[in-house]
């Protein structure tokens, strides 16, 4: 295995980060109501079915729309910056890996890449931890450096305010797919 593998890998997982038809949960998954907001209407329940329960996972990405970056992170035993851009139900990622001395990325990186997906979010499901996130379906349509980027991996989404969080560990198999989510690894929103 080549020296670049585990760290392209993480980059993977955490690209699904892209798929993340990403619920806007800032305040709490319950109204005052009671009654649990789905994401899909006005928060007392009544949804109008346009948030990705019914397939249209193109409307449940909207909190996922524009570009994020993790900042400078220790994954794997690299320092990575990884910067997401969705628009629509396209995800491009470009991430970068830094000299392990080089704590605060600011050095030239030592390797770089891209990828592209096409994205969809699915249902909503409750957590390990009991809160709630969306599924997300991602397909490779763009691997130009020979990442050897699986072509299809299933993972979940959760944004809370103007973070989101994905799940800790994406699968190559629905049947799989993560139900717990990677509190370690937030994305911020990027300034224009």
């Amino acid at each position: 295995m080549n020296k670049r593998t585990p760290y392209i890998l993480l980059f993977l997982l955490l690209f699904v980060f892209l798929g993340t038809g990403c619920l806007d949960s800032s305040s709490s998954d319950d109204d005052s109501s009671g009654q649990t907001d789905n994401g899909n209407g006005d928060g007392n329940g009544n949804g109008n079915g346009d948030g990705g329960d019914n397939g249209d996972g193109d409307a449940g990405l909207e909190p996922l729309q524009g570009a994020w970056t993790s900042g400078c992170v220790f994954i794997d035993g690299e320092n990575q910056i990884l910067e997401r851009h969705v628009d629509g139900n396209i995800a491009e990622g470009y991430f970068e890996i830094f000299d392990e001395a080089d704590t605060s990325c600011a050095n030239t990186p030592v390797f770089s890449g891209y990828l592209a997906w096409e994205i969809s979010a699915g249902d909503e499901i409750t957590t390990d931890s009991g809160v709630t996130a969306r599924e997300l379906d991602i397909e490779l349509t763009d691997d130009p450096d020979g990442l050897g980027a699986p072509d299809n991996e299933y993972d979940i989404f959760r944004v809370e305010g103007d973070t989101p969080y994905f799940g800790d560990n994406p699968s190559t198999s629905p049947e799989n797919r993560p139900t717990a989510l990677d509190w370690d690894t937030p994305f911020h929103r990027m300034e224009d």
